[in-house]
């Protein structure tokens, strides 16, 4: 039998592959908004302690270890991989009734991770992704393609993607070279006045010879 845990639906909020097309709408975690559900063969291990901040706050965090076919679904998302670390907090009295509800930290998965979400996918050795920081984190030889037949296709030892801002930093490392396959560059060449096809460029002149002695 599988193991189950519900996640906090942040995660389908943040997750957003930003490198290859438009943001997609956001989708903002709401009393109403499903929870991300994940799945794994198992073990799955909680483990949580409870420690003050520096300004007096209560402060409860909860480590989720899940391993072995981990899938996690939510809103317009799905990730797989073989071991998932989900660490997710709650600031104010853990047992009352006041207080902010779950947050996730951060969520690492390793191991054939795949990440589909809407038009795009990602597939890499780790993730690591960061909800308050709108950051996601790709390492050990990760690759974003479009699925909808755009063409697109990014890869380089680390790449940092970044929510909202339509933005991605692709690192290239150990000598290695950050690549990007972009669809076909639309003729650029000028237009004939005529409104014909672009008329080729002329041949350089032959230099002029001196006059015969």
């Amino acid at each position: 039998m599988k193991a189950r845990v519900p996640i906090f639906a942040g995660l389908a909020a943040m997750a957003s592959l930003t490198l290859l097309a438009e943001d997609p709408p956001a989708i903002k975690p709401s009393s109403d908004s499903p929870e991300t559900i994940v799945d794994c063969d198992g073990p799955a291990e909680l483990v949580s302690h409870d420690r003050i901040d520096p300004n007096g706050v209560p402060i409860s965090e909860t480590t989720t270890n899940l391993h072995n076919n981990v899938v996690a679904t939510g809103n317009n998302l799905k990730l797989t991989c073989d071991n998932l670390v989900v660490v997710a907090v709650r600031h104010g009295n853990p047992g009352g009734m006041v207080g902010q509800r779950n947050a996730l930290r951060s969520l690492v998965a390793t191991g054939h991770v795949h990440i589909l979400q809407f038009n795009r996918e990602a597939v890499c050795g780790r993730a690591e992704i960061f909800p308050g920081e709108d950051r996601i984190v790709l390492t050990e030889d990760p690759v974003i393609n479009s699925t909808d037949g755009s063409g697109y296709t990014a890869s380089g030892d680390r790449m940092v993607l970044y929510r909202g801002q339509k933005r991605a930093v692709i690192e290239a490392v150990k000598g290695h070279r950050a690549h990007i396959e972009l669809p076909t560059i639309p003729d650029l060449g000028f237009e004939n006045p005529t409104g014909g096809p672009a008329s080729p460029a002329s041949p350089p002149a032959a230099p002029s010879q001196p006059p015969p002695k």
